[in-house]
């Protein structure tokens, strides 16, 4: 797997987009072992999670894809949910959502990072 270039994280998992590949990390196995729930991208730039849903923005062609957590896909089957041309992130904040500190913790980190 080629380095991540972006991640989000919920209770359970660690979602990571390595270039052109989306990759779900189980938070309580030890041995690091992922999947891949999505390939096929050109050029992933942005993920986030809330609501059980993951988002990921593919700066290659103006994608934005929404998928179920525990959905295993392929882009050929996946439509795009929105398609915003060069869009290069994303991010997504839930008020409702039990992670909601931590995805307004690592937002703020994000932001102080840049």
């Amino acid at each position: 797997m080629d380095p991540g270039i972006d991640i989000a994280v919920s209770a359970k998992y660690a979602f990571i987009s390595s270039g052109d590949q989306l990759h779900q990390f189980n938070l309580s196995n030890k041995e690091a072992e992922y999947k891949t729930l999505m390939g096929g991208l050109t050029d992933v730039q942005g993920v986030a999670y809330g609501s059980n849903k993951i988002y990921v923005a593919d700066h290659g062609d103006g994608n934005v894809f929404q998928l179920d957590v525990d959905e295993h896909v392929d882009k050929a089957v996946v439509e795009p949910w929105l398609n915003i041309p060069g869009v290069y992130s994303i991010h997504c904040v839930n008020g409702g959502d039990s992670d909601f500190a931590a995805q307004l913790i690592a937002g703020l980190l994000l932001i102080v990072l840049s």
